[in-house]
């Protein structure tokens, strides 16, 4: 995974036409499992009406990153700012308290539901 820095105007939606503050910042995220180290000084900017693909090999830190965002882990360092405000996501209530949510990759779906239906379903 590519960390975000100053120097890379695109990944920062700057030069983009995108105006304001950011929704949501993911700054210098670092996690480690032991002696792996999923996610390294990794940063994300989501502004109003982008929409990100979180893309990279296997073991790059895209789910860690992801919960991480989520609520669902804990990052070792760096912060999250929501609004403009660092918040601490102490788990997913927390970032659904803050419009954040996350529909995984091995999401379970009803047939007889709408896509719309099924993202609206809690899960378990």
């Amino acid at each position: 995974m590519v960390p975000h820095t100053d120097r890379n105007p695109a990944a920062s939606g700057q030069g983009q036409g995108i105006k304001g503050r950011p929704l949501l910042v993911a700054h210098r995220i670092t996690k480690t499992y032991g002696p792996v180290r999923a996610l390294s000084d990794v940063s994300l900017d989501i502004h109003p009406g982008e929409v990100h693909a979180i893309v990279g090999e296997n073991g790059a830190g895209k789910s860690t990153l992801m919960k991480i965002v989520a609520g669902e882990e804990t990052p070792d360092s760096g912060e999250i700012l929501i609004h403009g405000r660092a918040v601490t996501l102490r788990g997913p209530t927390d970032a659904r308290a803050h419009s954040i949510a996350i529909v995984h990759q091995q999401f379970q779906l009803v047939d007889s539901l709408t896509v719309a239906e099924n993202m609206c379903m809690d899960s378990p």
